[in-house]
């Protein structure tokens, strides 16, 4: 079983969404560590996958 099917949220979750913003507590579950350049990497490929959708789909907001 992987680890997404134990914890369907796994990097952090907000629990207080509709809560002004002085009141925000996010719970911190995993932690990914990276290289800078393997950190560059993923926000390049976030940042394709992201337009890729936003051109299939419209734009997020």
């Amino acid at each position: 079983m992987n680890s997404l099917a134990k914890n369907p949220t796994p990097f952090g979750t907000n629990h207080n969404w509709d809560r002004p913003r002085r009141d925000l507590e996010i719970e911190l579950h995993h932690r990914i560590v990276l290289s800078p350049f393997a950190a560059k990497r993923l926000r390049d490929l976030m940042t394709k996958l992201i337009d890729e959708h936003e051109r299939r789909y419209g734009e997020l907001h």
